[in-house]
């Protein structure tokens, strides 16, 4: 089955090159990348050149103005000419085998509506410890999606409103159709709704061990605005527990309780982040 492997890129021509490397390394080959340039306007064109002048496989499409991550991935997922997507970032490196066994799920499990699995952060020298594989935690390769919500993201320890799943994940064309594709109030972040959306209604396939990793912030900053991020986040966690609520038959008044406990909790640290930086400053 053929895939189609969205690149997300805007001005980091030289991580652009590393990720699309790793790519093309793939043990499974049957695939078209299409690298999708958010109106870089730096030389991300020149490195998208020479990658397709060396495989016929690598396509590039420009969006005539910065339409911000989920614009960009709309604008892709439009052009794909494949049922399954996968879509990466620009910077990230992918494990030789992530494609391969990713579609083999797919293709297993009717049922499945993404597939994720664990990344891990760089050092500045590029170092992976060998413990990482074994730090991740022992979860089933599938899962009801419903008890993946439950377990994974709607949890009294999630009280920092984090994202189990990376950015990157194989889904189905079909679905982000009947989903509306990535919502733009989310701005950075509308992935984990989308596939906080996805597992009220589909299986989640899970690969097991490491297969992202992750450049160091230091060599990848984050090019989007982070104000009002943390009002973002809990809006959007806010509006998927409630449908989760509904949908699980989980109890309602529980997850509002937890939900305003984890507001609490995050105002109060970066209540105390604050005094930190004033007292250091002084």
């Amino acid at each position: 089955m053929a895939v189609s492997i969205i690149v997300l890129t805007y001005r980091r021509p030289k991580g652009l090159a590393m990720t699309l490397e790793s790519l093309l390394r793939q043990t499974y080959s049957d695939f078209e990348i299409l690298i999708s340039d958010d109106a870089s306007g730096d030389e991300t064109l020149a490195v998208c050149a020479e990658f397709q002048k060396q495989d016929s496989r690598v396509r590039y499409r420009t969006n005539p103005r910065n339409l911000g991550m989920p614009g960009n991935l709309n604008a892709a997922i439009a052009d794909c000419n494949y049922e399954l997507i996968v879509n990466c970032h620009d910077a990230d490196i992918y494990k030789h085998d992530l494609i391969e066994k990713w579609v083999t799920v797919m293709e297993s499990h009717p049922s499945v509506g993404f597939a994720c699995t664990n990344f891990h952060e760089m050092d500045s020298e590029g170092f992976i410890p060998e413990a990482v594989e074994e730090a991740q935690p022992d979860v089933p390769p599938i899962m009801n999606g419903r008890d993946f919500l439950g377990d994974r993201f709607f949890r009294w320890s999630n009280w920092h409103f984090g994202s189990w799943v990376w950015g990157t994940t194989i889904c189905r064309r079909s679905i982000y159709e009947r989903m509306g594709y990535f919502d733009p109030v989310y701005g950075f972040y509308s992935d984990v709704d989308m596939w906080m959306r996805i597992a009220l209604e589909q299986d989640v396939g899970i690969v097991r061990g490491v297969h992202i990793f992750l450049p160091p912030r230091s060599e990848a900053p984050r090019l989007f605005d982070q104000r009002d991020s943390g009002k973002i986040i809990r809006r959007m966690f806010w509006r998927n527990r409630i449908r989760y609520a509904s949908a699980a038959e989980a109890s309602m008044s529980n997850q509002v309780l937890m939900h305003m406990t984890h507001v609490a909790l995050q105002r109060t640290q970066g209540a105390l982040s604050t005094i930190k930086r004033s007292l250091q400053g002084a």
